[in-house]
């Protein structure tokens, strides 16, 4: 948490926790595999070659470690601006570069093709969105950028608009 921090929200899901439990479970399985051949000689009447079981846990080690990194969305905001993180990936507003806000009723599914980091248009212009399943969607019309609109989830949706309003010159 920073120091000048006026609001932060970590959002995440059953389904990406579950997700990533499959994928590190799934590589281990895998790597015992490629250890249990090794020591104890062939796999079945047609075994996969030594190197088939590497290639697969490094597949689903970082298969899993993409997931994890999308496993939650962090909202936060400064007296700078508004930040939507989904781990290494995130993109950041500042306050005099928001024209407007307003809550986004659509379908993030039938609007941006799903939920994670997505873009989409409205308007005639390019929209960025950093969603996730269930919650509402923010959407900021921005002054600067190379993006019209950006549009993040929130829990709190009346708060964060609240704050935004409170903030944007």
């Amino acid at each position: 948490m920073q120091p000048d921090e006026l609001y932060h929200e970590e959002i995440g899901s059953f389904w990406g926790r579950l997700a990533i439990a499959v994928m590190f479970a799934v590589s281990l399985l895998f790597l015992i595999l490629f250890f249990w051949q090794r020591a104890y000689g062939a796999i079945g009447s047609d075994p996969a070659p030594d190197w088939f079981y590497l290639v697969m846990f490094a597949f689903f080690l970082a298969f899993g470690l993409l997931v994890l990194n999308f496993s939650s969305l962090t909202i936060s905001a400064t007296t700078r601006g508004l930040t939507a993180a989904y781990g290494h990936f995130r993109h950041s507003v500042a306050w005099e570069d928001i024209a407007g806000v307003e809550l986004d009723q659509g379908s993030a599914l039938k609007q941006y093709g799903g939920y994670g980091i997505r873009y989409g248009w409205r308007n005639g212009r390019l929209v960025l969105v950093y969603n996730t399943m269930g919650n509402a969607l923010i959407l900021l019309d921005v002054n600067k950028g190379n993006y019209r609109y950006f549009g993040f989830s929130t829990k709190r949706p009346d708060e964060v608009m609240s704050l935004i309003r409170s903030y944007k010159k």
